[in-house]
């Protein structure tokens, strides 16, 4: 059987710096990737208001929106 040579990994993208969080995060509470951590919590407290069970709102959403600030705010 012939060898095959392993074929090189891609370059792992840079586009999204390491201090700037998770995409996810940043979709899940609407910020961009450059937003600072005033628009973060801003951000965080206007989906707080919405989704909140204690307001009728969604649970899981909730989760995943306080899971999301948590990231960020490392």
């Amino acid at each position: 059987l012939p060898t095959v040579e392993p074929e090189e990994a891609p370059p792992e993208p840079e586009d999204e710096p390491e201090s700037a969080g998770p995409l996810w995060a940043h979709s899940a509470l609407g910020v961009g990737l450059g937003a600072s951590q005033k628009e973060i919590s801003a951000a965080y407290r206007r989906l707080a208001r919405v989704h909140h069970p204690d307001v009728a709102g969604d649970e899981e959403r909730m989760k995943w929106i306080n899971a999301a600030y948590r990231e960020l705010r490392r």
